[in-house]
């Protein structure tokens, strides 16, 4: 194989290797933010528990409790929607059919799948350029509910993470896709050989 030959494929390894890194530094960066939003409350949670009630109730109550004196005082108004000690702030679930997508051995298990995905692009063409179109498009969808999630959370940092990931995913798709056609359109090169 001419160099030519191999500048899709190992543009779309490189680009899928790029996005299982960036996906791991947006996930750490994430469950920092996240360990960060946590340590924040704990004084809050530990009065709720002294007083035998928690945040949400005292704050249904009208009351919150200050945590130096052991007073309890009006609580300022307060959104719906807002979060609260118990649930870190976060306004909507991350848990999708009950599982945490984010959890780290999921995370594993996404940047093992997308480091062989590369390594099979790279090496073997074929199969594998077709299953790396389908990866990348179903992975830009991921990330385009990952984006609008760190929206609605606020992070600014994460949230541009997603964004690039998604461009990532869907360069690796296109490409990925044009290397399969080229590939199908040589002579005496079947475009299922693995």
């Amino acid at each position: 194989m001419s160099w030519s030959q191999n500048r899709l494929p190992g543009l779309v390894a490189l680009l899928l290797v790029t996005s299982a890194a960036l996906f791991a530094v947006g996930t750490a960066i994430e469950h920092s933010q996240r360990a960060g939003h946590h340590a924040e409350h704990p004084a809050a949670v530990s009065a709720a528990t002294k007083s035998g009630e928690t945040s949400a109730e005292q704050k249904a109550k009208g009351e919150s409790s200050d945590v130096s004196s052991g007073e309890k005082k009006p609580a300022k108004a307060v959104a719906p929607n807002a979060g609260n000690a118990e649930t870190g702030g976060e306004t909507h679930s991350e848990k999708i059919a009950g599982i945490d997508p984010e959890s780290w051995p999921l995370v594993a298990v996404a940047i093992a799948v997308t480091l062989l995905m590369a390594a099979g692009v790279y090496r073997r063409r074929g199969r594998w350029l077709a299953a790396a179109a389908g990866f990348g498009i179903v992975f830009a969808v991921a990330d385009v509910r990952e984006l609008v999630h760190q929206i609605d959370e606020s992070r600014r940092i994460v949230a541009t993470i997603a964004g690039i990931l998604i461009g990532l995913h869907l360069l690796a798709a296109l490409a990925a896709g044009a290397a399969f056609r080229r590939r199908a359109g040589e002579p005496g090169q079947p475009a299922s050989v693995t």
